[in-house]
């Protein structure tokens, strides 16, 4: 009985020993969480509606509109869902997600250039085209004006034009910072 008490003595103290490592290593993960959890808050990360992207622009809706449509009418278009990559190209301008109500999809891009803006419902016009499968040829079916939903990037926002609050008046006529860099 003596050596059957020593092993379970063993176990014992072989079990206490991992669970004060696992409380150890949880602890210092979560401490790393909390320090990291200050850096997500602050750091820019998600798409805005057009309301939102202009407030944190200008005080003055009106600029802030002007100069957002001009930044719309150069943008880059990101897919449904995707997460733009950490800009490290100063050239890299705007980025928006357009998403076209269920069963259309969105034809070309030259509805960009001239924006169409919906500013209460976060929705631009565009050229659009009912889905089909890829086995059916739509070539021949015209597109038609649809209006789909606008979101801005919101890390484009403070890196084109600042925050409302580093600038009190943006003149909707300038061009966006990257294109001042030229």
């Amino acid at each position: 009985m003596g050596s059957g008490w020593r092993n379970l003595d063993v176990q014992i103290n072989t079990l206490r020993r991992a669970k004060v490592e696992t409380e150890s290593t949880n602890s210092r993960f979560l401490q790393e969480q909390r320090q990291l959890l200050p850096l997500r808050e602050s750091s820019p990360v998600g798409w805005l509606r057009l309301s939102e992207a202009t407030s944190l622009m200008d005080h003055d809706v009106q600029k802030a509109r002007v100069a957002l449509e001009r930044g719309i009418s150069k943008s880059w278009l990101i897919r449904t869902g995707g997460i733009p990559q950490p800009v490290s190209d100063p050239n890299v301008p705007l980025r928006i997600q357009v998403v076209p109500s269920p069963g259309w999809r969105l034809e070309g891009r030259a509805w960009l250039d001239s924006p169409v803006l919906y500013w209460e419902d976060s929705e631009i016009e565009c050229l659009g085209k009912p889905w089909a499968p890829s086995t059916q040829d739509l070539s021949s079916t015209p597109g038609s004006q649809i209006r789909a939903r606008i979101e801005v990037w919101e890390a484009d926002i403070f890196r084109l034009w600042g925050r409302a609050e580093d600038n009190p008046v943006i003149d909707p006529l300038s061009k966006p910072i990257l294109e001042q860099r030229d």
